[in-house]
């Protein structure tokens, strides 16, 4: 499949290149120096990105933290079956874009229906989850070996369905990337990182099934316990009306002292004041 880079003035083809694509998996971008990525196929499955300055080929270690054996996919290709807490390294090239999914809890073998997939668009340095908000199969974490600074090169982790970071469906526009500041969540942006983590189960465990709670202080049904603003450690958790939000959605599992924000694996912790660790 052959793509174009499009000049600034959006009018002069300056360069013309093959392209590895993703399998079945989205639709076909191209970057553009407008401002943004435009949709130009609904059915192939390629997703473009040009006018950054990134690092050169990259290391993807891709890691499987769950209780048991994953089958992993790259592009709908197999890199095979991973044993917990085997790892198994691919290096990919600055102009490589696709998904890392597994196949776990998932109904469709290996097409990426029903997965939690770690997405990447190398040449704009941008990194994203997609998940399945019918069928949360595993969680996900995706980690750049460069250190966090001015909201670039964060670590990205969903959890559960109810995560708030991670894309529902696969992006179709994308705004231009940019060295100097970071995208706005759910997309995510490490443009000079030679590697990333890729986690399954970042949690050491499979996706809870059951249905998360509400939390009623003192039995009042009208009253639950909130987290307060972004979850992060030290977020303050306190007590409001129950509006049926995100922000009161709990995870219990028997036999575990820990109630956790659905969706965000943090825990409340009422050792010095309700907050979040």
């Amino acid at each position: 499949m052959n793509w174009l880079f499009i000049s600034s003035t959006l009018h002069t083809v300056t360069s013309a290149r093959r392209f590895a694509h993703l399998t079945h998996l989205g639709p076909t971008l191209i970057m553009t120096c407008s401002y943004r990525l435009r949709l130009i196929s609904v059915y192939a499955g390629t997703i473009l990105a040009g006018c950054l300055m990134v690092a050169a080929d990259r290391t993807l270690n891709i890691i499987n933290s769950c209780p048991s054996s994953i089958t992993v996919y790259v592009n709908g290709e197999s890199a095979g079956s991973l044993a917990t807490g085997a790892t198994v390294t691919k290096s990919v090239a600055d102009d490589w874009s696709g998904f890392i999914y597994s196949n776990v809890n998932a109904p469709e073998g290996n097409t990426g229906a029903g997965t939690t997939k770690a997405g990447f668009v190398n040449q704009a340095g941008y990194y994203f989850i997609v998940k399945d908000t019918s069928n949360f199969n595993t969680g996900v974490s995706i980690v750049p070996s460069t250190s966090s600074s001015n909201g670039l090169c964060k670590r990205l982790t969903c959890h559960s369905k109810f995560c708030a970071n991670s894309m529902t469906k696969q992006p179709t526009e994308l705004p231009a990337p940019s060295n100097s500041s970071a995208p706005e969540p759910p997309l995510f942006s490490c443009a000079l990182t030679q590697s990333f983590d890729v986690r399954f189960c970042p949690s050491n465990a499979f996706p809870r099934t059951g249905d998360t709670v509400t939390l009623h202080p003192g039995g009042s049904s009208n009253k639950c316990v909130n987290a307060r603003g972004t979850a992060a450690n030290g977020t303050v958790v306190d007590i409001l009306d129950c509006d049926g939000s995100a922000s009161q959605r709990w995870i219990l599992n028997p036999g575990d002292t820990r109630a956790e924000l659905a969706g965000t694996g943090y825990c409340l912790d009422a050792g010095s004041g309700a907050q979040f660790r």
